[in-house]
């Protein structure tokens, strides 16, 4: 993985982190809807770092669903369990 990579992998899971703690902080203050819109979001954060980690590349939400399951769900790399969470969020 080059310099480029390696950044964009930190940059996201920044972004995730800075995301869950939005998440946490709407749900002190009871603000469900927003609270799950933050955790969707840093769980995607967090997916499109781990996508990009191994050199897979999506533009779309839909995208990194499909590239998130074949790469490590279907291969085992991830529970099945971890993976339906992961994909009933977008639903």
């Amino acid at each position: 993985m080059n310099l480029n990579y390696e950044e964009l992998v930190k940059s996201r899971l920044q972004r995730a982190i800075e995301t869950l703690e939005e998440a946490r902080l709407m749900a002190i203050n009871q603000h469900w809807n927003g609270c799950v819109n933050r955790f969707h979001f840093a769980s995607f954060y967090a997916v499109m770092a781990l996508l990009t980690k191994f050199s897979h590349q999506s533009s779309t939400h839909k995208g990194a669903k499909t590239l998130f399951s074949i790469h490590f769900i279907h291969s085992g790399e991830i529970s099945g369990r971890s993976g339906k969470i992961f994909s009933q969020m977008f639903t």
